[in-house]
């Protein structure tokens, strides 16, 4: 099976110029599954997918860098008619943010540390999401990835956190992690969020295979944050950017 990752946008907290806010296109098979849609990530989605081919959606929590474009979605769902209701997994807060949950297009199920999903496309293929509560203002849920056929292998996204939360939590295999790391080390407990040097750290303690960073505020620059977050991490990583494509 093969398994991939787009990134559909990656600044942090707000995009820049000819960016985009999170957002990120999983593939597995032909599983189709987006998880968040920040600003401008919806524009990217439509570069290298169709909205028809989308099985779930997951957001990871209600700020608006993370869940934006999901009303554009509904907008687009509305007016090709050429999709049924799409599952949409997140923690409280987003439905009440989003403009269209109302409307019939989304069916809203609340995810929780306690949930496990399963999301099958039509052949039957599956994808199991695994959520685990991070250290971040309003709820907010990391996700775990994996299929059936590969249980050793795993995918986890941390979304946003502050660091007293480690994806080690989630108890299973890490081969890839995308990992928030939004500013340099400088300015680590002015806000719950990741420097480039506690992602690189906490992703190491939990035995990460492969770390790629994203949420990198538009200011830090990109050199400055790979170091200090390789350094920690203790071997090389990457850095999200619009448009790539990973395996994990």
């Amino acid at each position: 099976m093969t398994r991939s990752l787009i990134i559909l946008g990656c600044d942090g907290s707000f995009p820049g110029p000819n960016g985009a806010a999170s957002g990120y296109l999983i593939g597995a098979g032909d599983i189709s599954i987006v998880l968040d849609l920040g600003p401008g990530s919806f524009s990217t989605l439509q570069r290298v997918s169709t909205p028809s081919a989308l099985d779930a959606v997951i957001i990871s929590h209600e700020h608006p860098d993370h869940m934006s474009d999901l009303d554009s979605l509904a907008v687009w769902i509305l007016h090709s008619r050429k999709r049924k209701q799409l599952d949409v997994y997140a923690p409280p807060g987003v439905r009440e943010r989003c403009y269209f949950a109302d409307q019939g297009v989304f069916r809203f199920i609340e995810s929780g540390p306690e949930v496990t999903a399963s999301i099958t496309s039509n052949s039957g293929e599956e994808v199991v999401a695994h959520f685990s509560r991070t250290d971040h203002g309003p709820e907010t849920m990391a996700v775990h990835l994996s299929t059936p056929t590969t249980p050793q292998s795993g995918f986890a996204f941390s979304a946003d956190t502050g660091p007293t939360w480690s994806p080690a939590a989630f108890d299973c295999p890490l081969t890839t992690y995308l990992c928030e790391a939004s500013y340099l080390a400088s300015g680590e407990g002015r806000f719950r969020h990741l420097s480039g040097r506690l992602a690189g750290s906490i992703a190491r303690e939990a035995g990460v295979k492969n770390l790629i960073t994203t949420h990198r505020w538009v200011t830090v620059t990109p050199h400055a944050l790979r170091h200090e977050c390789e350094e920690t991490f203790g071997a090389g990583i990457h850095q999200a950017a619009l448009g790539e494509s990973y395996a994990w």
